[in-house]
């Protein structure tokens, strides 16, 4: 399921314009992406979720065709 998909569910369950739902979910998203990735806090979304930074070590990978 795409964005657009579920602003089109969002606008038919709540009778809200897609436009409206659509600056709704976006600044949503922003927001958890700013708290996230700027602020370094998690974001948790009771019975949906939560969202936080992981740092992942660095892998050294290798092309297959070449052997490096």
């Amino acid at each position: 399921m795409y964005l657009k998909d579920i602003q089109k569910v969002v606008s038919e369950k709540t009778g809200v314009p897609e436009h409206t739902v659509s600056q709704v979910l976006l600044t949503v998203f922003d927001e958890i992406n700013e708290q996230v990735y700027v602020h370094g806090e998690s974001v948790q979304i009771r019975d949906f979720g939560t969202f936080k930074r992981l740092h992942v070590k660095e892998r050294h990978g290798h092309n297959v065709r070449t052997n490096g």
